[in-house]
């Protein structure tokens, strides 16, 4: 995801220099039409590895297999909560760097969640 925050702070100046660089209006809006396509083919095929990943983890045969994710998932949320309402164990009450790492690890958690299931409605929708 970070590639996406570094990619939409660049291609503002990219899509900018070929206005000035190519003359044609229309060719130039073929070059911006194809890099933004590339972009997003690359993207596509990035969210349908994250999203296969997850799919057969979910389709594996062992119950620990298909429940890993969301079983760590419950547990950083379940330490969050004990520590937001102060009940937390004393380890992570002087430890503000642990709650972050935890609220990192549950962002990235739902974010993998979130992006492999969009990545595979976007595949589907492109394959109609």
């Amino acid at each position: 995801m970070n590639g996406l925050k570094l990619l939409s702070g660049i291609l503002p100046a990219i899509l900018g220099t070929i206005d000035k660089a190519v003359l044609d209006p229309n060719e130039a809006n073929r070059l911006r039409a194809e890099i933004i396509a590339a972009i997003v083919d690359q993207n596509g095929e990035a969210m349908q590895a994250a999203a296969s990943i997850v799919g057969a983890e979910a389709q594996g045969e062992s119950w620990l297999q298909r429940n890993w994710r969301p079983i760590a998932m419950l547990n950083f949320l379940g330490l969050l909560n004990l520590y937001w309402f102060g009940l937390a164990p004393e380890y992570l009450v002087r430890s503000p760097e642990l709650v972050d790492k935890l609220f990192t690890l549950l962002s990235i958690g739902l974010g993998g969640y979130i992006a492999g299931r969009t990545g595979e409605k976007i595949v589907e929708r492109m394959r109609r």
